[in-house]
């Protein structure tokens, strides 16, 4: 993939494989023996494909649905893909990528005071200097790299396509990137605003409705619209 390319080399990191997921880790200085570090990650994404897949068995829609899951849940997990996917009006699946990145963070952050875990395009990290994050549209028409210059916290970082890309979009942007406090989040709305750049769409509109989130940006037919409070570099 083109972005982990350009992350190699610039912290330790590695790769975790398990069923579907095919995960980058980057991380600072750790407090413990690497390997046991990528041991204990690895058995975090197990136990929480274990968790997911438990709930599905038992609530087999949970999968397919694109409508939001009114049933509460006492599990953590899909308790926060319920919230957020809700917010965002869309089905709870949205924010699997996105959950699943901020969870796996959630295990590697004890270790370390710098993380960044991407899984399928989505990100979470928690930087203490300031990052940047290429968003890449797929569309020539785009000369230059676009990039979000992220301050020192925590973030999520999720995309969503109707032209690229495994996730399900009902729309025709070539990208939609968001930035929030975390990927479940941004995940979700990724994936609610992408499905809404179709013919007669106004992004304007749509920038100023989702003003909540931390940053929204927009690549459609060769233009770009932004809304957000970090600053766009293009090299």
């Amino acid at each position: 993939m083109i972005y982990r390319d350009y992350l190699r080399g610039i912290n330790d990191s590695f790769e975790l494989h398990y069923k579907y997921s095919d995960i980058f880790a980057g991380f600072g200085k750790l407090t413990m023996n690497r390997d046991i570090f990528y041991d204990r990650l690895h058995a975090a994404l197990i136990a929480l494909y274990d968790n997911l897949e438990s709930y599905i068995s038992e609530h087999k829609t949970f999968k397919t649905t694109l409508e939001p899951w009114e049933d509460k849940a006492d599990n953590d997990l899909i308790a926060k893909m319920i919230k957020y996917t809700s917010i965002a009006n869309v089905g709870p699946m949205a924010s699997v990528a996105g959950v699943f990145a901020d969870e796996i963070l959630d295990e590697a952050e004890k270790y370390t005071d710098t993380v960044f875990i991407e899984n399928g395009g989505d990100i979470a990290l928690m930087n203490e200097q300031d990052s940047h994050v290429m968003a890449y549209s797929g569309n020539t028409e785009i000369t230059k790299r676009i990039i979000l210059k992220l301050p020192p916290g925590r973030w999520g970082v999720a995309s969503s396509s109707g032209r690229f890309g495994h996730s399900l979009s009902f729309g025709q942007a070539d990208l939609v990137t968001i930035v929030a406090e975390n990927a479940a989040r941004a995940d979700s709305f990724a994936t609610a605003i992408a499905n809404r750049v179709v013919p007669g769409a106004e992004p304007e509109g749509l920038l100023a409705e989702y003003s909540d989130l931390n940053a929204v940006l927009i690549i459609w037919n060769g233009k770009m619209w932004y809304k957000g409070e970090f600053e766009l570099l293009f090299d």
